[in-house]
């Protein structure tokens, strides 16, 4: 707590301009709190921003200020900015602005402004006034064995279900992925991983998958925004949503199971503080990125204390957002030496090898910081970062053991299994892929899902097309087939399928919600995506690769060769 009233706060900045007011951590190191007044009609917030000339800022009606028992209080007013427009920038790039909003309660005395608890929303954490001094507990995180011993021993089934309330499917995709996927499935079958959410059109979802131990993970549209979740063997986790995409997300959490959901662990917006990690990486110098993240480390570490004593962390959800930070600074700096050496031809590196000065080539290529006790600590494969940092250490020599039984992939050559093939369970969808069948006598096909909007992905898989079907017109062997959602007007539509029927003899056009299923039912949630048919209705869990035709060349030649060889061995 602050060792001053509100009394004395409020009465000191009436009569004293210069009462200097400081946050613990904020979205951007450009913009600054100028005043502070706290009224029984309003709190306002003067702010400045400083930034290129002639940009823009852009902050959503729905920003908010939470006051030390997490309570939302809304904007009522603003002075030099309307919320929901752009405020641009002069010639000199700065800009200052007030922000009215309800009143706080009497005896607060820090609190934080939002614009949303979701990556990329602008955020003060922990304002207080600069010269009180904070008696703010330091974070302590405790291991909860009960916790690691259930997810190493037992792997089970978790379900998630919820509401996106006021759910509209133009504002809110209707398919989401699962981030999470276990390692107890073959990884090659299609029909188990990853796992695919659909939103009804009511903007209810719910579905199961099997979890192989406790996690802190995500559902995902592709979109940019997500929804993290904490979830163990055996849960049933009910999530609520209200005013999804409008940066004032209100997100509830609540076990079904009878255990606790750490759903507090799941409000402290930790995607805030690790988006700064990307500011880093606009540094010149390596020494200059590690120079600035050794300060932002001293940040965070004081906004866990924050976390973990505004939102009554418990000790073992403290340790699980330390081991997270933890470990994803370390992946960030290992990343960012990784992509500044691939940025350098092998020219430049030799040159610099053998320069008096070899210092530059030397730090791109140590990873010695990745050999850390880190890696003993069993919680942080809890984190949803944990897979893309081990495998880092280990492209660059750092041994990490394993832990449990985690090495269930397929083992020996993975290209025995790529012309494995297995049916859709789904009789609707498997009704659908016959009608796709139904339209060729070929005995393989190439199946493109495509929706009729051009942007990059699309024209990548549109180039490709138009080069296989002229190289493999005349083949009996294979034919290739666009399939298309007609979630368009129809002048659109049209227009697509007249430009597409040129060089791409077969196109089927499926209703949305016919497209939808489909896209369930191969765990897709994005559009274009291509699977690989055979004639009897058998779907290869890999397809060729339709965009890469080089590649998707190379795998037809060896599957002929394949078909072939078996042929000579049963005559």
């Amino acid at each position: 707590m602050l060792l001053y009233c509100f009394v004395l706060f409020a009465g000191l900045y009436a009569s004293a301009k210069s009462i200097s007011f400081e946050a613990l951590l904020g979205s951007h190191k450009n913009l600054l709190l100028e005043d502070i007044l706290l009224s029984d009609l309003s709190t306002k917030v003067v702010l400045s921003y400083s930034g290129t000339p002639y940009s823009w800022i852009n902050l959503s009606p729905s920003i908010y200020a939470c006051d030390e028992e997490c309570n939302r209080h809304k904007v009522i007013r603003t002075e030099g900015i309307k919320l929901g427009e752009r405020l641009w920038l002069g010639d000199d790039g700065k800009v200052s602005f007030a922000l009215y909003f309800d009143p706080l309660p009497k005896g607060t005395k820090l609190f934080d402004i939002i614009e949303g608890n979701l990556h990329g929303g602008f955020y003060l954490y922990g304002i207080h006034r600069s010269s009180a001094k904070l008696n703010i507990p330091r974070a302590v995180g405790v291991v909860d064995q009960n916790e690691l011993v259930s997810s190493v021993l037992k792997p089970d089934s978790a379900f998630i279900r919820g509401r996106f309330n006021g759910y509209e499917r133009r504002s809110i995709p209707a398919l989401w992925e699962v981030g999470y996927e276990s390692k107890r499935v073959n990884p090659f079958d299609m029909e188990q991983s990853p796992t695919i959410l659909k939103i009804e059109p009511d903007g209810s979802f719910c579905c199961g998958f099997l979890v192989d131990s406790s996690t802190w993970t995500y559902i995902d549209n592709w979109s940019g925004r997500s929804i993290s979740f904490y979830i163990r063997p055996g849960d049933t986790l009910d999530i609520q949503i209200d005013h999804f995409g409008q940066w004032n997300e209100v997100i509830s959490y609540k076990n079904l199971s009878g255990k606790p959901c750490y759903g507090n662990l799941m409000n402290c917006n930790k995607e805030a503080v690790w988006e700064r990690l990307q500011d880093l990486r606009n540094e010149s110098s390596i020494k200059q990125y590690d120079d600035k993240l050794y300060s932002l480390s001293e940040e965070v570490e004081k906004l866990i204390d924050y976390f973990s004593w505004k939102y009554h962390l418990s000790g073992w959800e403290t340790h699980l957002l330390m081991s997270d930070w933890k470990l994803t600074h370390l992946c960030e700096k290992a990343e960012i030496r990784e992509s500044k050496a691939f940025s350098l031809t092998v020219e430049q590196q030799k040159q610099l090898e053998s320069s008096k000065d070899s210092t530059q080539i030397k730090v791109l290529k140590d990873y010695s910081f990745l050999n850390n006790d880190i890696w003993q600590d069993a919680s942080i494969r809890i984190t949803q970062i944990y897979e893309r940092c081990a495998e880092i250490a280990k492209r660059n020599g750092i041994l990490i053991s394993e832990l449990g039984d985690d090495n269930i992939v397929a083992k020996g050559n993975p290209t025995a299994l790529q012309f494995s093939t297995y049916r859709i369970k789904d009789a609707k969808t498997q009704t659908l892929i016959d009608s796709i069948i139904a339209c060729t006598a070929s005995k393989y096909l190439e199946v493109a899902f495509m929706k009729p909007t051009y942007d990059k992905i699309t024209s990548c898989y549109l180039s490709s097309l138009r080069h296989l079907t002229a190289d493999f017109s005349k083949s009996d062997d294979i034919a290739f087939v666009a399939v298309i959602d007609e979630d368009l007007g129809n002048e659109e539509l049209s227009d697509f399928t007249r430009s597409l029927s040129y060089y791409c003899p077969h196109i089927i056009t499926l209703t949305h919600e016919d497209f939808l299923s489909v896209q369930t039912s191969f765990r897709q949630i994005s559009a274009p995506f291509n699977i690989t048919l055979t004639k009897d209705g058998e779907v290869f869990r890999w397809p060729l690769f339709l965009t890469q035709e080089t590649s998707f060349r190379d795998s037809f030649r060896e599957l002929l060769k394949r078909d072939k060889k078996n042929a000579t061995n049963r005559n």
